[in-house]
């Protein structure tokens, strides 16, 4: 079972009668929302009375700070608080990059919104099933009935009078902006009402939430074991048989990785690129090399080596001069970045599987033309941090632009450039966002403000970075 590390708080594990663990984690069984009708018809008069002053006590505002992700909740019936949780961020953030949450950020399911409270406590909750022993926020053993949300109407009330925000994907390029559905931003004001009648408030809005905060992919990235039985970070261009390959093969290695990504987690595209079902034999490096080696055919770099002979054999003597001075490369890589995003869908569409891309560059070739572009700081810093939400590892492509890495397990610095890596997560902390790197069969760090400082230098011309997504 999968659950999000970064929003989990206080211990829900499952007992039995003698206290024993015999489950480490409580699912939150997902629930269907209630409506306003079904809910009050279910009230006597009496309750109707109560709910109805309840909620327009509940309704006065006091202050409008913004709701985000990671705000804690309690419900008034639930042993637990939780927090609120946002699986794919809606674009809109605070000053501090807080991810602002909607009226109808209230699914409820493990990896959704809302997840249990503990265990409920409310009289109106008759459900039948198996009572569960948890341990309590004062770390005491606590049986009862499974809390299980009901959202009341499946929205949040109370939301911000002002503040509307877009529902996803319908604020993209090329949708009339009068068809755009736009939901109201929430505030420590709003607030949600079980079917069980009880009130989940905010206790904070979750923008104090200011320590460092570490986050991942949802599913694994490749490791790989090498041939000497160390484990490799993604895949290293080293491994490629041909010098050209192992020269300009940064490309084809983060394709490579981002495509077995998604192949690990999804046994029809796996099947579909022709891998082994057995990641313990897929991950080993020979065939993940073949891997790579295949996808260098159609996700190709940009090879000089037949000009290079050519000019070799007309000015010998030249050359013979130039060689001993410097290395002449033989291959210039694949950039700027629409190039590797087109041949990458290329190759997944040779072995049925349909992929989309989202790019964010710095100048890139469209319809034949050089387009000169700009990645702003909240621009790159959101970007990043949707694809790593939606599970979707970024190519990163430096051209001139140095960029300062620094290898996790040595320490060791180093300047790239000219380079593609694969970045797999971030953590961000008050003054920086810190980058977690594959590259070179290594994991490796970087500082985000450093790589916008290098963006913003016109060596910086042809760099960005592309997520891929399936498309079912």
């Amino acid at each position: 079972m999968i659950r999000n590390k970064y929003f989990s708080d206080s211990s829900n594990d499952i007992r039995d009668s003698r206290g024993k663990v015999i489950e480490k984690r409580m699912d939150t069984v997902a629930s269907k929302p209630i409506s306003e009708n079904d809910f009050l018809g279910s009230m006597n008069d009496s309750e109707k009375k109560i709910f109805q002053q309840h909620l327009e006590q509940e309704s006065v505002p006091t202050g409008y700070p913004y709701l985000v992700r990671g705000a804690v909740l309690r419900c008034e019936y639930g042993s637990h608080q939780r927090k609120l949780n946002l699986p794919t961020c809606h674009g809109v953030y605070t000053s501090t990059m807080h991810p602002l949450v909607h009226e109808k950020d209230c699914v409820v399911g493990d990896h959704a919104n809302i997840s249990t409270y503990g265990i409920c406590s409310s009289p109106q909750n008759t459900q039948k099933g198996a009572k569960v022993t948890l341990i309590s926020e004062n770390g005491a053993n606590i049986t009862g009935r499974a809390c299980t949300p009901v959202i009341v109407g499946g929205k949040w009330l109370n939301g911000h009078p002002h503040t509307k925000i877009a529902k996803n994907r319908s604020n993209a390029k090329g949708v009339n902006p009068r068809s755009r559905t736009y939901y109201s931003a929430l505030t420590t004001d709003s607030f949600l009402i079980c079917a069980y009648r009880g009130l989940i408030k905010p206790m904070t809005s979750g923008q104090e939430n200011t320590e460092s905060v570490k986050t991942e992919l949802r599913n694994p990235f490749p490791v790989v074991v090498d041939n000497n039985g160390n484990p490799a970070y993604g895949g290293d261009q080293m491994w490629f048989q041909d010098q050209i390959q192992k020269d300009g093969g940064c490309g084809p290695v983060a394709a490579a990785n981002i495509l077995a990504h998604i192949a690990l987690s999804d046994p029809a595209v796996a099947a579909a690129f022709g891998l082994d079902p057995d990641p313990t034999v897929f991950l080993t490096q020979n065939a993940y090399r073949d891997f790579m080696d295949n996808i260098y055919q159609t996700v190709r770099p940009y090879e000089i080596e037949e000009i290079v002979d050519r000019l070799r054999e007309k000015f010998p003597n030249s050359f013979r001069y130039i060689e001993n001075k410097t290395n002449i490369p033989t291959t210039i890589g694949l950039w700027p970045i629409s190039p590797m995003a087109e041949k990458t869908v290329e190759f997944a569409a040779q072995h049925g599987v349909t992929l989309d891309y989202t790019t964010l560059t710095n100048g890139d070739i469209r319809n034949g033309t050089y387009k000169t572009e700009s990645i702003g700081y909240s621009q790159g810093m959101i970007f990043i941090q949707n694809a790593i939400y939606n599970d979707q590892p970024v190519a990163l492509l430096n051209t001139f632009n140095k960029t300062e890495m620094i290898n996790t397990a040595t320490n060791r610095s180093l300047e790239t450039q000219r380079h593609w890596v694969t970045i797999t997560g971030y953590e961000k902390n008050e003054n920086d966002m810190i980058l977690a790197i594959s590259s070179w069969g290594n994991e490796y760090t970087m500082s985000y403000k450093a790589l916008y400082e290098s963006w913003r230098s016109p060596l910086a011309a042809g760099s960005g970075m592309i997520c891929f997504e399936v498309v079912q």
